[in-house]
């Protein structure tokens, strides 16, 4: 199914600010463990990351 969507102003606003947050963490080096079994389960880093959601 393809649908359709006319962005608000209120929609271009938000995506730039998320989008400036996300700069403005990458540039700070803030890159803070967020640990799930879904998102470790299929990471990279799994085996040697000490935050891993996927050890028991």
């Amino acid at each position: 199914m393809v649908g359709r969507h006319a962005p608000a102003e209120t929609d271009l606003e938000e995506a730039i600010a998320a989008v400036k947050a996300a700069a403005a963490g990458i540039r700070a080096r803030a890159f803070a463990a967020t640990p799930s079994y879904n998102a470790c389960r299929s990471c990279a880093y799994s085996q040697i990351c000490p935050y891993t959601a996927t050890r028991e």
